[in-house]
């Protein structure tokens, strides 16, 4: 299945309030994270409820952080989400006294 397509319908299924396609939907795009998408995927879950989309996306962020942050599109990310991925890395560096 096309990402695009699967992206047109979680459009629709939010728009006409099908759960059930917006479900599918959601865990799909969860499951075809890359560093190429993540960050397009991830500015999705802020316009959309996607809780699992966001969940595997986080998860994806602290696997990948360093290679994702080196991105020039990290940089043009919402405030919002730039924060919570920002987060993401504060949070996995140790702090060595």
């Amino acid at each position: 299945m096309d990402e695009e397509l699967v992206m047109d319908f979680f459009e629709l299924s939010e728009r006409y309030m099908i759960d059930e396609l917006k479900a599918v939907c959601d865990g799909f795009l969860g499951s075809t994270l890359t560093l190429d998408n993540c960050i397009k995927l991830f500015e999705v879950t802020e316009i959309y409820d996607a809780p699992l989309l966001k969940k595997e996306a986080l998860l994806f962020f602290k696997r990948n952080l360093k290679k994702i942050t080196e991105r020039k599109d990290f940089e043009d990310l919402p405030k919002s989400s730039y924060i919570q991925i920002k987060r993401i890395q504060w949070e996995s560096q140790e702090i060595n006294f």
